[in-house]
């Protein structure tokens, strides 16, 4: 974990950091736009470390990545802001004050769209989203500040700006503009069918996915799983009949397999005892065991070893067989991680993904009123909704509310030019 922690917080930012450092070089073929445009993006993601350390709050696999999703947006606002600056000549303040309130109203949106994570109430996800929300902020308030001092000391020189870019982005729209109706009522259909396929989507959670890339505990939990049915322990739980609890123990015997099961009947049969044990019957059994699989006279507790459930379709199917298998055999309880796994973590993606979709309509909304026309509200949803509904397939946190943002602040400079 220590490993994960420092490849994982310091690693990521900084080779994210260079990456974009390099893009930004490559586009805009002038180092002193790329300084005015990267340097306060990357102390508005520093910021952000500092800001999670000032609130108490563990650096995770949700939370390390805010850091290079503001550096992204950072980046944005700072290439605004020094394409302006070159193209105008006008002095930072007059700069600042022409395309501020655009990076404002995205940040203002972004944040938005970070809080909105608190709907799952989830105290992981609600610490992620305080975060985003804050440092969405902070990194706006830290970029305009540090902008405005660079651009008093660097200029931009005079050579004009490499337009590839700026001529595929053209050739485009003048597509759209000459088809118009087809372009908008391609965007609808496609938006509609997106939407479709959302609600469509399963949530998926694969917690192998979240370890680092090459990592023997992979290896080895694959390993126990194919010898031992697995390294998770779903339990179930019987009261009372001691005949209901051998057909449950058979059927669930039957689908994981005679190695992965442990329950009072199993160790009964193993000691020859006919029927329900008593204690002088498992007193070569010990005592640390008896107390796991029977806690009380009247609760059997049956232990099946399963793999992670979503680690593939087949495990999946095989956990949900196992829970339906027990909730029709009158089992009191299921529990254990798996169960979490599968049934928590799934209504927990569930709930963030219905969040996402309320703060995507709820920026679209804000932005229609910062530009004072509700007429817009429609205009807006395709660009703001779209994306969401899209990279709804993956249903991750940060890859979603990364390409909204992005999605916001280019539509934003659209409306404000």
């Amino acid at each position: 974990m220590k490993k994960f922690g420092f490849w994982g917080s310091s690693g990521i930012n900084l080779w994210g950091s260079l990456l974009v450092g390099f893009a930004a070089l490559v586009l805009l073929r002038d180092l002193r736009m790329v300084l005015l445009a990267v340097i306060p993006a990357l102390l508005s993601a520093a910021s952000v470390l500092a800001l999670s350390v000032w609130l108490g709050h563990p650096i995770t696999v949700l939370s390390n990545v805010i850091p290079i999703l503001l550096l992204v947006l950072g980046v944005a606002d700072g290439v605004h802001l020094a394409g302006y600056l070159k193209a105008t000549g006008d002095s930072p303040r007059e700069t600042i004050l022409r395309i501020g309130p655009a990076c404002a109203l995205t940040a203002i949106t972004t944040a938005l769209a970070f809080t909105s994570i608190m709907v799952t109430r989830n105290a992981q996800l609600f610490d992620f989203a305080v975060l985003g929300g804050l440092g969405t902020l902070l990194a706006f308030a830290i970029t305009i500040s540090t902008f405005a001092l660079l651009a008093l000391v660097i200029r931009p020189n005079t050579r004009s700006t490499p337009n590839f870019t700026g001529v595929l982005a053209q050739r485009l729209a003048m597509f759209s503009l000459r088809i118009p109706k087809t372009v908008i009522a391609s965007g609808v259909f496609v938006l509609v069918l997106s939407i479709f396929g959302f609600q469509q989507t399963k949530a998926w959670f694969p917690l192998y996915q979240n370890l680092p890339s090459g990592s023997q505990t992979v290896q080895v939990n694959d390993a126990i799983s194919d010898d031992f049915g697995g390294v998770f322990q779903m339990i179930v739980e019987m009261e009372g009949d001691w005949r209901e609890t051998e057909v449950m123990v058979d059927a669930l015997t039957k689908l994981a397999g005679a190695e992965a099961v442990l329950s009072t009947v199993n160790i009964a049969r193993w000691l020859g005892v006919d029927g329900a044990p008593v204690a002088e019957d498992l007193t070569l059994v010990p005592s640390e065991v008896v107390g796991q699989v029977r806690p009380i006279e009247t609760v059997s507790r049956i232990f099946i070893s399963v793999p992670e459930p979503m680690r593939n379709a087949q495990a999946a199917m095989l956990f949900d067989a196992l829970y339906e298998t027990a909730q029709a055999g009158g089992a009191a309880r299921v529990y254990g991680l798996p169960t979490l796994m599968r049934q928590e973590a799934v209504s927990l993606i569930s709930q963030l993904s219905k969040g996402l979709v309320i703060a995507s309509l709820g920026a679209t909304f804000v932005v229609a009123i910062a530009f004072g026309s509700l007429r817009l509200f429609p205009l807006l949803l395709v660009p703001n909704v779209l994306p969401l509904m899209v990279t709804g397939a993956s249903l991750h946190i940060w890859s979603v509310v990364s390409y909204r943002g992005s999605c916001v602040d280019h539509f934003l400079r659209y409306c404000d030019r």
